[in-house]
């Protein structure tokens, strides 16, 4: 084709690579040519500047003469993209399939809470990275075996009203508080109290009921009437869930206030194993009791000995049942040496956590010797727990020290 007496020249839209026979604009996407080529610097005659600038072997690896080929129709943009998606996968796919997977990381905290026999195939130290192993040495030189034995030689009191601590001081004694397996007082009181009051509110709920069943019947209005009769099924389960109640109280109080045999008592080890014991003995001077087991133990825990005297700041720790949370350990320090103002008995205190259910159960340093016989906090306040000398079970049960 002509124009003017001169040949047309073909031309190639470097925008949308349109081929047209002459002319100053894109006949597919509009573009000025000219001022593309201001803008751009590209030569808008055969193929792109672009294009002739092209690395010899094409992109990522493809053939020059797809790069040289004219886009017919506008699609060469697109099968380029479709083959470097392409590259661009294979190439991922390759490298998520032949690589190694992370090692998992390590946590210190497993590690400290771990308890032995409970996580198979526990890795040894030696199999342990070097910088592992040497962070496993460092957080854990108080507790490793040390706790473990003594968590070992620890158990849970169980009687027919709760639930304490207590541990081996001997193979077949089992130290724990005399509040865990007697029953207290001032409990039984508050107890038969609560009993009483339950028992009259059953006696006033029946009679109230009773009248209004008596005068149901009297009741001309038909939609008062169908109310009431409504409500008297809603009184009527209230009055038979308190009804139970009272006589599962009734029961828990005659467990609570009978005097508990030896055989009511059961223990229950680390590895959760329960058993009776035989024999059970009280102190009358303190806090006490020992249980005594037919089968010798052979975890036993040592003794502090008075040359092995706490001193204020010493770590300790602290094994237990708090809450049912079978063989707790919790860790604080020692506070200090006090005396009773009432009994003049020497108390041993520390912050270490004691909570309901920690009663009985050892008071241990950092080598494993047991120094007290957990036994109370004070009242609205925490971080305050006390423990009685372990000596004092010695004393009053004629015990020979091991």
């Amino acid at each position: 084709m002509e124009t003017n007496g001169q040949k047309a020249e073909e031309r190639l839209c470097p925008k949308c690579g349109h081929r047209q026979m002459g002319g100053e604009e894109c006949g597919h996407c509009g573009i000025i040519f000219r001022k593309f080529e201001e803008r751009s610097g590209q030569r808008v005659a055969g193929r792109p500047a672009a294009a002739q600038n092209a690395h010899p072997q094409g992109v990522a690896g493809l053939p020059p003469e797809i790069m040289d080929e004219p886009d017919r129709g506008g699609f060469l943009s697109g099968r380029l993209l479709m083959m470097l998606l392409l590259v661009v996968a294979t190439a991922g796919t390759t490298y998520y399939f032949t690589k190694k997977p992370p090692e998992p990381a390590q946590s210190q905290v497993a590690v400290q809470g771990e308890q032995r026999g409970s996580v198979p195939n526990r890795p040894e130290a030696a199999t342990a990275p070097a910088n592992q192993q040497s962070l496993s040495q460092a957080a854990l030189p108080m507790s490793g075996n040390v706790v473990e034995d003594a968590r070992n030689a620890t158990v849970s009191v169980l009687t027919p009203w709760g639930q304490g601590s207590g541990f081996f001081i001997l193979d077949t004694y089992i130290v724990t508080n005399k509040h865990v397996v007697e029953a207290n007082a001032d409990e039984a009181a508050e107890m038969r109290r609560k009993l009483d009051a339950l028992r009259r509110w059953i006696a006033n709920e029946r009679e109230r009921q009773g009248l209004i069943m008596q005068d149901l019947p009297k009741v001309r209005d038909a939609r008062e009437r169908d109310f009431l009769a409504k409500q008297m099924g809603e009184w009527q389960a209230e009055l038979a869930k308190a009804e139970q109640q009272l006589a599962q109280g009734e029961e828990r109080y005659r467990l609570f206030t009978r005097p508990l045999a030896a055989s009511d008592i059961k223990v229950r080890f680390a590895d959760g194993q329960e058993t009776t014991v035989y024999g059970l003995r009280t102190s009358p001077k303190h806090d006490l009791a020992v249980l005594m087991m037919a089968m010798p133990n052979q975890n036993v825990l040592k003794a502090a000995t008075e040359q092995d005297g706490l001193r204020q700041g010493d770590r300790v720790f602290a094994i237990g049942n708090p809450s049912g949370l079978s063989h707790t350990v919790t860790a604080g320090v020692f506070s200090g040496y006090r005396e009773d103002r009432e009994s003049g008995e020497i108390m041993l205190q520390t912050d270490a956590p004691i909570n309901p259910g920690n009663s009985g159960g050892p008071l241990l340093d950092e080598k494993g010797r047991v120094h007290g016989v957990n036994t109370l906090i004070l009242r609205n306040t925490q971080g305050i727990g006390f423990a009685i000398p372990i000596k004092a079970v010695f004393d009053d049960f004629n015990l020979t020290t091991p």
